[in-house]
């Protein structure tokens, strides 16, 4: 007997990390939104990846990444906001 598709795309979607890929890419695209108000900051700086929670972000030196980390509050409000609902809740700067 075959099994329907929607009783088991969703929880491979899952397992292979695709839906968290999908939350990666929408953060992607409104990285430079959720940094409007924070001048020069969404030029100089990228997300990386996204591990659970918790958002990667490059900056090109710990200039750049501990401005943003002064702001980490309002930028997690803003991509939360900009996503619908709070699948990201710390961020992480790589430089």
């Amino acid at each position: 007997m075959l099994t329907p598709i929607k009783n088991f795309l969703p929880r491979l979607i899952n397992r292979l990390g695709l839906k968290t890929q999908g939350d990666f890419e929408q953060i992607c695209f409104y990285w430079p939104n959720a940094l409007r108000g924070f001048s020069g900051k969404s030029d100089n700086s990228k997300p990386l990846y996204l591990k659970g929670k918790i958002l990667f972000v490059g900056c090109p030196n710990s200039l750049w990444a501990n401005e943003l980390r002064l702001s980490q509050e309002a930028i997690l409000s803003n991509i939360n906001h900009f996503l619908g609902q709070e699948k990201i809740k710390k961020l992480c700067f790589i430089y």
